[in-house]
């Protein structure tokens, strides 16, 4: 089985001709809920149209038929200012981390360092990397602090965390564009908790400034079209 994975109905409606070839859910809102709800789909019994169990108890070791892989799809805001096709703003996520602006900025540590998750890439895409949240960024100053993050460590205390800072371009760098969406996190977390590999296919909606909202508003139905124009072309 192929899963295809969205925060709501909307960023996979235009796939409805393409439901025989994977089975699609919704997550709801946030790294948290996502997480929750695709642990759910995955531990939760059920059956497929042939009457074969394909989910069981984890106290029964698995499930079976296994899911081949996850797919996640879902809009993005860019946090990074590089220039982007705004006709074809479709990327395939190289690396997804945790948002920890806090911590970025001396106010804040962590007890332990959180995992970022690589995913499988399209080679058919441009790569971004993305972060997750809580909350939306809709500040310009937060956005560039953001991404000059590439992660933290932290020493045994816990406090004393380094801030690492990638190298710019003219330095011999690749510069990949910084995407924010809230649910990517959970959803890799998740994956990697029951080795299935994963891959996400964002469209980039808005950059995540004061302006983020109302941009998301205008230009959320025509990404999430490209998003599942580009997906049904490539399975």
């Amino acid at each position: 089985m192929i899963l295809v994975c969205s925060a709501w109905e909307e960023e996979t409606k235009y796939l409805d001709s393409c439901q025989d070839k994977f089975k699609i859910i919704q997550l709801d809102i946030g790294y948290l809920q996502a997480a929750l709800n695709l642990q759910r789909f995955i531990l939760k019994d059920g059956e497929v149209k042939n009457g074969t169990v394909w989910q069981t108890s984890i106290l029964s070791g698995g499930y079976s038929p296994s899911i081949e892989k996850i797919y996640f799809i879902g809009t993005a805001g860019l946090i990074s200012e590089a220039d982007i096709n705004w006709d074809m703003p479709v990327f395939s996520v190289n690396k997804v981390s945790l948002s920890l602006p806090l911590s970025l900025k001396k106010q804040a540590y962590l007890p332990k360092a959180y995992p970022e998750f690589i995913l499988k890439t399209s080679t058919e895409l441009n790569v971004a990397d993305c972060i997750s949240a809580l909350e939306i960024t809709s500040s310009s100053e937060l956005s560039l602090d953001m991404e000059r993050l590439v992660s933290l460590e932290n020493g045994e205390d816990g406090e004393n965390a380094e801030i690492r800072i990638p190298l710019h371009a003219d330095d011999g760098a690749v510069s990949k564009p910084l995407l924010e969406n809230m649910e990517l996190y959970g959803v890799a977390q998740v994956a990697a908790e029951f080795n299935i590999p994963c891959s996400a296919i964002l469209g980039v909606t808005n950059r995540t400034d004061a302006s983020a909202h109302k941009d998301w508003i205008s230009n959320h139905k025509r990404v999430s079209k490209l998003l599942c124009e580009y997906f049904s072309d490539f399975l």
